[in-house]
């Protein structure tokens, strides 16, 4: 069968949230969070999330938008 015709509620999907240190990896700016989230209908699967050390101080204003700090990516994987 096509996914086409497969009723949504059948269907797995996955979303991806990333989070950075600003809008501009030309200039130095990198990955601080890796999320994702499974779902299949109203149910959830499978949930991933995984801070990342990006190498960088993280400006307090990303830090405003979604509340990660240096002291929460310090000693976790590059």
């Amino acid at each position: 069968m096509k996914l086409s015709q497969k009723d949504i509620d059948d269907v797995e999907l996955v979303f991806f949230d990333v989070e950075t240190t600003g809008l501009y990896p030309s200039s130095g700016d990198a990955v601080c969070e890796l999320g994702a989230v499974k779902i299949q209908g109203e149910t959830e699967i499978a949930v991933f999330s995984e801070l990342i050390n990006p190498k960088r101080k993280i400006p307090p204003e990303a830090s405003a938008v979604h509340h990660i700090y240096d002291s929460d990516v310090s000693g976790k994987p590059y």
